[in-house]
């Protein structure tokens, strides 16, 4: 097959998950691409802003061919920015077809805006598009502001599910989370992220003994939705009733901020953190390698690849109830309410009194579910049915 992958964002902002899937369906024998428009931010990177090239150029990501346009954003218009951009990828889909020829079928990435795009230039060559959607209503909440359900995007992106030849959520709890917005009037079916499982190995960890540091670990960035608050304030609360030895590790954007910072010394752990900011992949395994256990005290999540990424180094897992059900693997998850600092603290406890911290089982589960192998042959096989339905 011929497969163009139509991204919502991509790097510098994000929007790894669209060249992973690239990659595994590659690894099945496919022709993928990227066509991506980026909305250059004048506020997060003013200098790229300002420098962003005029025209389409050829890039390559980890392997995978890119046709790229930058486009500078449009400050305070929302809705004309987000229109600019959608006809900058019919234009960007245009020259990829006369360069590439048709492909088979459009692989959307979240469905505000590049799966209405993707409806668009379906419709325009005859060939069928599906959306795979990574966003939860955390972030379509904070778009739309106080009138949600009169927001002018709903019946935009409603449409575009609604005429999808199938939708793709990373967990099945994202679609209910999506309902109140664009209804449930569409086909959907579940397909996990991809995790490099190759990146991500095994490691057998140090056994846990009473009288060694504890160490713990979070990647996470430092915004209110990931709950470092409730975090940081198990682990003090951990540290004041048992007085073991425990130093934790956190990462991600701002975790190195004055504010994170406050925040730790606040709750008793400022003298136990070690505050690393936002890493790259090599930091991160490292981070994962060192460490007994990883918290995540997450308020909202479309599916937490963090805790997949975790669990397949071996790593167990302490979150909230906000994962998806099919991120709680038993033999290396352990799942808390939300805001629950107490039952954080004492989760933690329980995983000290542990026999064992090797989760070499969830490691194999998560490769079962995540794997770019398991992902690539999966939707491989749901695109050719698209694809032959449409004959």
């Amino acid at each position: 097959m011929h497969i163009l992958e139509l991204p919502s964002f991509f790097p510098p902002y994000g929007g790894m998950f669209c060249v992973d899937q690239a990659k595994a369906l590659a690894m099945q024998g496919n022709t993928v691409r990227i066509a991506a428009c980026i909305n250059m931010s004048a506020r997060l990177s003013p200098g790229l802003y300002l420098k962003a090239p005029l025209g389409t150029y050829m890039t390559q990501v980890d392997g995978i061919e890119v046709m790229r346009k930058d486009l500078r954003g449009i400050p305070f218009f929302p809705k004309a920015c987000a229109m600019h951009w959608v006809k900058a990828v019919e234009k960007l889909v245009d020259k990829y077809v006369e360069k590439f020829g048709k492909p088979d079928i459009i692989h959307a990435h979240c469905c505000q805006w590049a799966g209405y795009a993707a409806m668009l230039c379906g419709e325009r060559y005859g060939v069928p598009y599906v959306v795979t959607e990574h966003l939860s209503s955390v972030l379509l909440k904070r778009e739309y502001g106080r009138d949600i359900y009169g927001a002018w995007q709903l019946p935009m992106i409603t449409e575009a599910y609604r005429r999808a030849d199938l939708v793709v959520p990373v967990s099945a709890e994202l679609v209910d989370d999506l309902a109140p917005f664009f209804g449930r009037d569409y086909k959907w079916v579940e397909v996990s992220n991809t995790i490099d499982t190759d990146f991500f190995k095994y490691k057998k960890r140090i056994p846990l003994d009473a009288d060694r540091e504890l160490v713990l670990c979070c990647i996470a960035n430092f915004v209110p939705g990931k709950g470092y608050d409730v975090l940081f304030d198990a682990v003090g609360k951990y540290r004041k009733a048992t007085g073991d030895r425990v130093r934790l590790l956190v990462a991600g954007r701002f975790t190195d901020s004055d504010e994170a910072k406050r925040l730790a010394d606040e709750c008793g752990v400022g003298d136990i953190v070690e505050f690393y900011g936002e890493v790259g992949k090599e930091k991160v395994i490292d981070i994962l390698y060192k460490s007994d256990c990883m918290l995540l005290a997450t308020r909202k999540e479309a599916q937490g690849l963090v805790v997949l990424e975790a669990m397949s180094t071996g790593l167990p897992v302490i979150t909230t109830d906000c994962v998806p059900k099919s991120v709680r693997i038993n033999s290396g998850c352990r799942i808390v309410p939300v805001d629950d600092a107490v039952a954080m603290a004492r989760a933690i406890g329980d995983f000290r009194k542990e026999e064992t911290n090797d989760c070499r089982l969830a490691s194999e589960k998560v490769a079962g579910m995540a794997s770019p192998d398991v992902v690539g042959k999966r939707l491989d096989s749901l695109f050719r049915n698209v694809v032959e339905m449409k004959k």
